[in-house]
């Protein structure tokens, strides 16, 4: 949801943007109107504004859902200011406009479905827009007649967008009729998740070294080994030649020996195999792991009374200062809708909740806690 907000200078700047608005379907009770009750009108096609007593502006004119917020406040007490802070401005901006209405100027306020806001946005802004080029032309032509004051409007025709850029700038230098689309501030919370992603890496397990190497073992065996030797021998005889010898001649005659010798030769032959295989293998594992993620908790504090808290805390004059012991206040006042009449009903569930996020502190502040928890039961 987004709250959008108009000023407007005149009646006429307010009564066409409620008028358009109400032509393209939005209902006319949805749709605050404030103004000054020394300037009260009462506007076409809506009722008469009821006057209220704002603390922090005096007497006013509204309806719709601020003067509701306004009238269930004590009479307003918390003041215009505050109920703007109630429908999502910054205190800075809140500020401003309860001044812009002090001063005579027109408040429209509609809270809408973000989808919508900008149709919203561009209805105020046409508007206000018409009414400032018309005084930045009468500007005009009043500073080509007397000379002077032509530096008012550039100030005046100002466009609605960058006056709202700019807040903190006075009534004068800012103009009025700006539109404000219901982002002043903005925080952006990442929400952060983990997620498990399993891979594979390989890792150096070992394996097998194998060393071939050449190892020389002595043996033997026996051989019989075949020797010829040449003999001579002498014999005496006496006989007659026989034929053969009868005859003288001359001859040479070789004898030759012979021996054999071992001789070694070495085969090689295959005797036996070694085989290294590397063989792959697989195997499911379950990886487990803690993840993290970012939760966040959204606890509306709407109807929280800030200024009544800081009122009691100084009061109390406890040590320390009012920003430390705030959330307390905002812990007890989240603790409204929890079931139990009694604070012994609730007290032990209240301090396990604060003693998750500020361990050892819950002594210091359950009596602030408790007693946001009292006002918050009782109104």
């Amino acid at each position: 949801m987004k709250t959008v907000v108009g000023m407007f200078n005149t009646a006429g700047e307010a009564q066409r943007t409620l008028d358009e608005l109400v032509q393209i379907g939005f209902g006319p009770k949805d749709i605050s109107v404030v103004t000054n009750l020394s300037t009260q009108r009462t506007l076409g096609g809506r009722p008469s504004l009821s006057a209220i007593d704002a603390s922090d502006v005096g007497k006013i004119a509204a309806t719709g859902p601020i003067a509701d917020n306004l009238r269930q406040t004590s009479g307003g007490n918390s003041g215009l200011t505050g109920t703007l802070q109630y429908f999502g401005l910054s205190p800075k901006l809140a500020e401003h406009y309860a001044r812009g209405v002090q001063h005579g100027e027109t408040l429209e306020s509609l809270t809408v479905e973000d989808k919508d806001a900008d149709r919203v946005v561009a209805v105020m802004e046409r508007h206000a827009r018409t009414e400032h080029d018309l005084a930045a032309k009468a500007a005009a032509a009043a500073s080509a007649t007397a000379g002077s004051k032509a530096e008012s409007a550039p100030a005046a025709s100002q466009s609605a967008q960058n006056q709202a850029a700019q807040p903190a700038q006075s009534d004068a230098a800012q103009g009025r009729g700006h539109v404000f689309n219901g982002v002043d501030e903005e925080r952006r919370i990442p929400i952060l998740r983990e997620e498990l992603r399993v891979g594979k890496r390989e890792v150096d397990r070992g394996g097998v070294h194998v060393s071939v190497h050449t190892r020389e073992t002595p043996v033997s065996e026996n051989v019989s080994l075949r020797e010829e030797h040449v003999e001579i021998e002498r014999r005496a005889v006496n006989r007659s030649p026989r034929v053969e010898e009868q005859s003288f001649k001359n001859e040479e005659l070789n004898f030759q020996e012979y021996a054999e010798e071992a001789v070694a030769q070495k085969d090689v032959r295959v005797v036996e195999e070694v085989v290294v295989r590397k063989r792959t293998t697989g195997r499911d594992e379950v990886v487990t792991d803690n993840l993290k993620s970012t939760e966040v908790d959204v606890n509306l504090l709407r109807g929280f009374d800030r200024d009544y808290y800081k009122k009691q805390f100084e009061s109390a004059n406890p040590q320390g200062s009012f920003d430390e012991y705030l959330p307390a206040y905002e812990a007890g006042y989240r603790l409204r809708g929890a079931k139990g009449n009694r604070w012994e009903d609730v007290e032990a569930s209240a301090r396990s909740t604060w003693e998750a996020s500020r361990p050892g502190t819950w002594d210091r502040y359950k009596d602030s806690i408790k007693q946001a928890w009292t006002r918050a039961r009782s109104s």
